[in-house]
Order: C-alpha cells, then sequence, then structure tokens
C-alpha cells in the first residue's frame, strides 16, 4: 500500500495547501513553508506531492535555496520532516545532499566568526571603535546559531574618521585591499561610497569596512549607532561584540531588504526570526523609521514578514502595513521575486531596480534627489575607477560621463554580440 503524503486529499489525490501565494512559483513556496519558524508539515507534504518533483530537480531546489540564503532553514526542516514521517520515502529528495550542503555552510561559518572575532579584538587593541552587524551577530541575534543563516561576508561598522585607519590596519594583519587603500584617505570617495572590501589570507573571508549604512543617495539618515549610542552586545563564542540596536537593526534589515527588491527569501526571514526572538519597542522602531524618512520601506519589510512567515506584529503595525500603498508595493516585490530574470539585459535589470528604488522614498524631495543623484553626482563607482586627489576632484564632472557612455557601448555591443 502506498504511504500518503500528509495534506493529500484521499478522495481526489489533491493535495490541500494552506496559505498558498499565487503570484509565487511553487517551488518558492516551498522555501517559504520550510522557512516558518514552526513549519506546517502538513503543508510541506502537500507541496511535495503538489509540485511532482523528481530527483534530477533537486539540484534547482538546492541552488535556488541556495541562492535566497535560507538552505540551512530548508534542510532543518526537511531533516524534521523525514524523522517525523519515517514510512514516506519521497523519491525527490536525497537529505544526504542537503546536509552535505550545510556543513560546508556550517564550517565556512564558524571561520568567518572566529575571523570577525579576530578583527574586532584588533581594532580595540588599537583604539578603533567598531561594531558588527549583520553576518555571525545577526544569525546569533535572531535564530539563536550562527549556523542557520547564510552570509558571504562580514560587515563591520567604524567611524568615518577612522576608515583609512581601520583598512590600514587590516592590511597590515593578512587582510588584502580588493581596491587602493589611497580611497579610504581621499575625502570626495569617503563622501560618495558607504564601504570597503578586504579578503583574509589565508581563510579568503569577505570583509565590508563600512562608515555609513546606506550610500547618501538614497538620503536615509540612519546615524552611525556608534555616535547616537544606540548599541548592544551579543556574545560570539563567548566573545562579546557590539552590533545595532535592535529596533535600529530592524529597520534597516528592511531598508536594506527593499533596497534589492528583497530578491533573497533570507531577508525577509531575518526580519521574521529578529521580531520573533528579540523585545522590540515599537515606538522607538517607528521613531527611527520616521526620523529617517523610511516609514515605507520599513512598512514594507514588516508586510512581506507577516504575509509570507506570518510574523506576529502589534496591531498598530498591522493598520500601518495594511495601507493600499503597501499593498501595491508588496505585490510588485512579489512578483518580481517570482519572475525569471534570465536573459535580460544590464541596462533591462538596472531600468527595473532604478524605477523600484524610487516607489521606496516617503518624501517627494528625496525621491528627486534620488534621481539627480543617480545621474548627475559622483557615484562610488566614479570614485572605484578614477581615484582623483581632492584638488582634482572637480575633474569627475567630465570623467563620470565619459565612464557611463563607455560602459553603456560595451554592454551594447556585448549584447548584440551574444
Amino acid at each position: 500500500m502506498q504511504s500518503r503524503i500528509p495534506g493529500q486529499d484521499t478522495n481526489n489525490q489533491q493535495p490541500t495547501i494552506k496559505h498558498q501565494h499565487p503570484t509565487l512559483s511553487p517551488k518558492l513556496q516551498f522555501l517559504i513553508a520550510c522557512c516558518q519558524a514552526q513549519p506546517d508539515l502538513e503543508m510541506i507534504g502537500a507541496l511535495m506531492e503538489n509540485g511532482k518533483w523528481k530527483m534530477e530537480n533537486e539540484k534547482e531546489l538546492l541552488a535556488l535555496a541556495s541562492k535566497h540564503g535560507v538552505l540551512p532553514l530548508v534542510y532543518k526542516t526537511l531533516k524534521t520532516f523525514i524523522e517525523t514521517h519515517p514510512h514516506i520515502q519521497h523519491s525527490a529528495f536525497n537529505i544526504q545532499h542537503w546536509k552535505s550542503a550545510y556543513m560546508q555552510i556550517s564550517q565556512r561559518n564558524m571561520l568567518m566568526s572566529a575571523e570577525l572575532i579576530r578583527i574586532m579584538r584588533l581594532f580595540k587593541e588599537n583604539g578603533i571603535e567598531a561594531l558588527a552587524f549583520k553576518g555571525p551577530l545577526l544569525s546569533q541575534m535572531a535564530y539563536g546559531d550562527i549556523t542557520l543563516r547564510q552570509y558571504g561576508d562580514l560587515d563591520i561598522l567604524v567611524d568615518e574618521a577612522d576608515a583609512f585607519r581601520a583598512g590600514a590596519l587590516m592590511s597590515e594583519n593578512g587582510h588584502r585591499t580588493i581596491l587602493p587603500l589611497a580611497i579610504l584617505s581621499n575625502r570626495t570617495c569617503l563622501h560618495t561610497a558607504k564601504d570597503f572590501s578586504l579578503i583574509s589570507e589565508p581563510g579568503g573571508v569577505h570583509t565590508e569596512l563600512h562608515w555609513r549604512l546606506f550610500e547618501k543617495k538614497y538620503n536615509i539618515a540612519l546615524l552611525s549607532c556608534a555616535m547616537e549610542k544606540k548599541c548592544q552586545t551579543v556574545k560570539i563564542n563567548s566573545q562579546e561584540i557590539q552590533t545595532l540596536q535592535t529596533e535600529l537593526l530592524l529597520v534597516y534589515l528592511c531598508l536594506h531588504g527593499a533596497k534589492h527588491g528583497f530578491e533573497r527569501i533570507e531577508w525577509i526571514c531575518d526580519i521574521d526570526r529578529l521580531v520573533r526572538s528579540t523585545e522590540v519597542n515599537w515606538e522607538e522602531a517607528v521613531r527611527i523609521a520616521e526620523q529617517s524618512h523610511s516609514k515605507r520601506p520599513f512598512h514594507l519589510g514588516l508586510s512581506l514578514a507577516h504575509t509570507l512567515l506570518h510574523t506576529d506584529l502589534p496591531q498598530k503595525m498591522l493598520k500601518s502595513i495594511n495601507s493600499n500603498e503597501i499593498k501595491r508595493l508588496q505585490a510588485i516585490t512579489l512578483k518580481q521575486m517570482s519572475e525569471k530574470k534570465r536573459g535580460r539585459s544590464d541596462f533591462t535589470k538596472n531600468r527595473e531596480t532604478f524605477f523600484y528604488q524610487s516607489r521606496l522614498f516617503d518624501r517627494k524631495s528625496d525621491m528627486f534627489r534620488f534621481y539627480f543623484s543617480t545621474f548627475f553626482k559622483i557615484s562610488t563607482t566614479d570614485c572605484q575607477t578614477f581615484v582623483l586627489p581632492e584638488k582634482l576632484k572637480f575633474l569627475y564632472v567630465v570623467l563620470r560621463p565619459l565612464r557611463l557612455v563607455g560602459s553603456y557601448m560595451h554592454r551594447f555591443f556585448v549584447t548584440r554580440n551574444a
């Protein structure tokens, strides 16, 4: 007798699936179901049956889970499903493949956590105030385990005045710079950019050294928490490390995800797990969002978490996220998340990103400033391409259009000859 998949209707053999999101593909629905704080195993069984996946599709699903940064969460749920339903042998999954991928992520996360502790200790010994955010800190705070979240780099925030000294210190202690270190002593570049990349040798751990949380063109007035004293301490491997205050971190996660169109499910999971695992002062979070003119992306992030992952929110926040404006933004976001973007030119992708981001601003003045900065002001790429001394920064006015024309011409011929 064939075992019944949980959630399957025995009368018509059609699985009953709760909480469907029609905009999203079956595979995305499956990943989201596995990412719930308390996964509905009946629903997961129904999605398995409904998807009719075969073994050859497993590699594609693994890759999709990794792309969305949720492979550890999906593995944990599949493992629980198999342990609680031992009589079901579903041909689409080989749990050993998922375990192997999870173990690689776990080992990498532990290596990165050790590197983070080393860098923070180095800064402290040399009198540089710094705090870490995202990466291992967020994994520990929101998930309670540094192995349950995928992260590709370390993010460390320092004061702008300490950026060059911090970069030089890391460079002297086993970190290779991707771009010239001189960028960190150039006031024009510091004013325009927000971070600087370094890679540890050996180990290959990528660190982004930040002096602000966002580029100025987004006009997001989130100050360094070191300046506002909005920080807290989290323990990683018994070592205390400073990170962003919960409310500031929550607003940041919503803004960061919105800026990138929430193209990774992981960024929605981060919001959900942070709200579930910490005591959020909602009045303070709203104040920070209002102060930084970022209520729209803040509400969008909370709305996605509530819709997809059933995040419990206070009544006042539920009222805010149910506005027509946020519903429209959420519909656009979910549509973009499910669309296949293969074959689209870089120009098309950049244009779509630009118009999506322009919808995120609370004030029209900020939106117009975003338009102006995108097309006319010196960008991070300009500074990275041409590192000019302060007295020659006026030349960027000439070099920027030349770089843009060259870039678009290159893309045009590459696309044409492809």
